[in-house]
C-alpha cells in the first residue's frame, strides 16, 4: 500500500498462544476492521517459546514386557521372572519410590505375561478391538501407590483429556484415590473421580478442566491401593490417552458425557441392591436408566 507517514505509530505488546502444524509452522492471522486506515503492519522483537508436548502415550515406543512382573521382589525366582515392580516407560517417570508392593509396565496385548499375579493378563485387543499394540499394567497393594507422570505444559484454555481403562479379573475392591489425570506445578490436581471400574471391558475415563494460564504440570496414571493383597486390587491397563484442548461448548458435552457415565455405572451396580423394605426395585432402576439413554441422545 502507500506510505502515509514515517512517524512509527507504536500499538502495543501482545502475547498470543497457537498450535503448529504437521511441518511445525505456525500461522498467525490479523484481522483489520474494513473502516480502519492501517495499511501495514510491522514487528519487532518477536520472541517465540516451543512449548514440550507429551510423547509415547500410546507406549509405542516401548518395548513390551516378556515375563511376568510380579509386585514382591521375593516372589521373582518362584514365579520363574526377573520382573518386579514398576519397570521403566519410554517418556514416563516412575514418580513414587519403587518399592514392594507394586507393580507396572508395558504390555503387549494378547500377550502371556502377567500382571502382579496369575491370570491377571493384558487385554486381548485395544480399545478399538484389534490385537495390535501396547498398554501400561498398574497394579499396587497393600496401601502402597503406582504411578507415572510426564511432564507438559498446557495453554490456556478448556480440556479434554481421555484415557481407556481396562480392569483386568473379578470384582476389586474401590481404589483409595485415582492418579489418572493431570497436575499442575502448584499442586492443583485434575484427576479422575472413578474409584472402581467394571471388569473385563474398556472404560473410557474422561477428565474436563480449565486453566485460565499457561500451566507446567504433569500428566499422571496411577493409582493408591486400599490395605488389601493383588486378589483385591485393581489390575489397571491404559492406553492412547489423548489431551484435547477444546471450546467451551465441547467442555460442556464432555462433562454431561462424563455425569452420564457415571450414572449409568450406578444403574449398573445398585440393580436389586438391598433387601426387603430396603430394597431397590428394579423397575425404578430401569426407570433411571432410561432416563440417562435420554439425556445422553439429547
Amino acid at each position: 500500500g502507500e506510505q502515509i507517514g514515517t512517524s512509527p505509530f507504536y500499538i502495543g505488546e501482545y502475547t498470543a498462544y497457537g498450535v503448529a502444524d504437521a511441518e511445525g509452522n505456525l500461522t498467525i492471522n490479523f484481522n483489520v476492521a474494513a473502516d480502519n486506515n492501517i495499511s501495514w503492519l510491522s514487528f519487532k522483537n518477536i520472541n517465540y517459546t516451543v512449548l514440550p508436548s507429551a510423547s509415547n502415550l500410546d507406549f509405542s515406543e516401548s518395548t513390551p514386557i516378556d515375563n511376568h512382573i510380579t509386585t514382591y521382589e521375593k516372589d521373582l525366582s518362584a514365579n520363574g521372572t526377573t520382573y518386579c515392580r514398576q519397570q521403566e516407560v519410554t517418556g514416563w517417570t516412575i514418580a513414587v519410590e519403587n518399592g514392594d508392593a507394586r507393580a507396572a509396565g508395558v504390555f503387549a496385548y494378547g500377550g502371556t505375561p502377567w500382571l502382579g499375579g496369575a491370570g491377571y493378563l493384558a487385554p486381548a485387543t485395544n480399545p478399538e478391538g484389534v490385537a495390535e499394540g501396547n498398554a501400561l499394567g498398574l497394579i499396587a497393594v497393600w496401601s502402597a501407590t503406582v504411578q507415572y507422570t510426564q511432564p507438559v505444559t498446557l495453554l490456556p484454555g478448556n480440556y479434554v483429556l481421555t484415557v481407556p481403562v481396562y480392569n483386568t479379573g473379578a470384582g476389586k475392591n474401590n481404589m483409595t484415590k485415582n492418579l489418572i489425570g493431570f497436575i499442575a506445578e502448584n499442586g492443583t490436581e485434575y484427576l479422575a473421580k472413578t474409584v472402581s471400574y467394571a471388569s473385563d471391558k474398556w472404560t473410557n475415563e474422561v477428565i474436563t478442566f480449565t486453566l485460565d494460564e499457561v500451566t507446567n504440570g504433569v500428566l499422571s496414571l496411577g493409582y493408591s491401593a486400599p490395605n488389601a493383597g493383588g486378589g483385591n486390587n485393581h489390575h489397571l491397563f491404559v492406553d492412547r490417552i489423548e489431551v484435547k484442548r477444546v471450546t467451551e461448548v465441547d467442555l460442556a458435552k464432555a462433562t454431561l458425557a462424563t455425569a452420564i457415565e457415571a450414572a449409568k455405572a450406578t444403574v449398573d451396580a445398585k440393580a436389586g441392591v438391598g433387601d426387603g423394605l430396603f430394597m431397590i426395585p428394579t423397575a425404578a432402576l430401569e426407570t433411571y436408566a432410561a432416563a440417562v439413554e435420554a439425556a445422553q441422545e439429547a
